[in-house]
């Protein structure tokens, strides 16, 4: 049996409760509960693609153009791990 929930809260719970193992993403991990355990997966989890949707060309606003520059460069630290050099 399977089940799927955005309510990371209500995942946990059912992790708690014995019925299942459930994968989080680490976003998500705003709270732990005391009675689960959170372990990484290694050596590497699974990779998310992450997009970024915009107004068509003819409508972009210089606001979306520089904020898809900062994703880009944000992006690249995370691919290098290098996320000081984002701060």
């Amino acid at each position: 049996m399977s089940f799927e929930s955005d309510d990371y809260a209500t995942v946990q719970g059912l992790v708690a409760a014995g019925v299942g193992v459930a994968l989080i993403p680490q976003l998500a991990l705003t709270g732990v509960r005391d009675d689960i355990r959170v372990r990484a997966l290694y050596p590497q989890g699974p990779v998310r693609r992450i997009v970024a949707a915009t107004a068509g060309a003819d409508r972009a606003l210089p606001a979306a153009t520089l904020m898809l520059e900062v994703l880009d460069e944000v992006a690249r630290a995370y691919r290098t791990r290098d996320l000081a050099s984002v701060a």
